[in-house]
């Protein structure tokens, strides 16, 4: 892998990532669009026009060969195992060993028109426990949850969040052991998944323009603005503790 560059694994990646969804990309669409990410971010003017190359042209053939050999680099890395296990049967399951799939355990959540302006304090929905915790993995999903932990931790952390918020209050067993033990998950790793997934529901961008960050230089501003912000708000889990 050393042999190759970031540019050229990222095309081998993504090629590879399109084969796993139901609706499949062309190659030749792929070609284009890191063809033209390429020229856009290298480019020295943004207001220059781009002008696509020809599609027999060589540029474009070494982009598909490129693409097609950094594809097989990551297939022989991963061992040709590309079979990914997402948390949602794991879910349900454990939400049936703990009794949680009784449509009588409300969440109350507030709702949103517009993500940037929230509703006003005297308007919620309420929703079963056992749906919170699903569309809490459904936003797992826009977050790095799913590469750092298992999916049973993930599918844990959904759990615990959803009982933090169901009214009346949900405890969870802790004797004669805390019940994510029975899930093969610890205490600390909910803790920090959580940690992730709340950051997801506070975190709020200052970059109106997201193909701005196309830019090297308009990337490296914005991280640097957000790194010196001392406005960002942090949230930890409470989980529940036996009294």
């Amino acid at each position: 892998m050393c042999h190759f560059s970031a540019h050229a694994i990222a095309m081998g990646c993504l090629l590879l990532s399109t084969k796993l969804e139901e609706t499949q990309c062309s190659l030749r669409h792929l070609i284009g669009s890191f063809h033209y990410v390429t020229v856009h971010l290298n480019q020295t003017q943004r207001s220059s026009k781009y002008e696509p190359p020809c599609r027999d042209s060589s540029e474009l053939v070494d982009l598909r060969d490129t693409m097609v050999v950094s594809e097989m680099q990551v297939l022989k890395r991963l061992g040709f195992q590309v079979h990914v296990t997402l948390p949602y049967a794991l879910l349900v399951n454990y939400m049936q060993v703990l009794g949680l799939t009784d449509r009588k355990l409300k969440v109350t959540v507030q709702s949103y028109d517009d993500p940037a302006e929230p509703v006003a304090d005297g308007r919620h929905e309420s929703m079963p426990l056992a749906q919170c915790a699903w569309s809490l993995l459904n936003d797992a999903l826009q977050t790095p949850l799913l590469c750092i932990f298992g999916p049973h931790v993930v599918a844990c952390t959904a759990i615990a969040l959803a009982a933090e918020m169901c009214t009346p209050l949900v405890r969870l067993p802790l004797h004669p052991a805390p019940w994510w033990l029975l899930f093969d998950a610890s205490e600390a790793e909910i803790k920090i998944a959580a940690s992730h997934l709340l950051w997801r529901y506070h975190h709020s961008s200052s970059c109106t323009d997201l193909a701005e960050l196309l830019d090297r230089r308009e990337l490296q501003r914005y991280i640097a603005g957000r790194s010196a912000d001392s406005d960002v708000r942090q949230h930890d889990v409470h989980i529940h503790r036996s009294r």
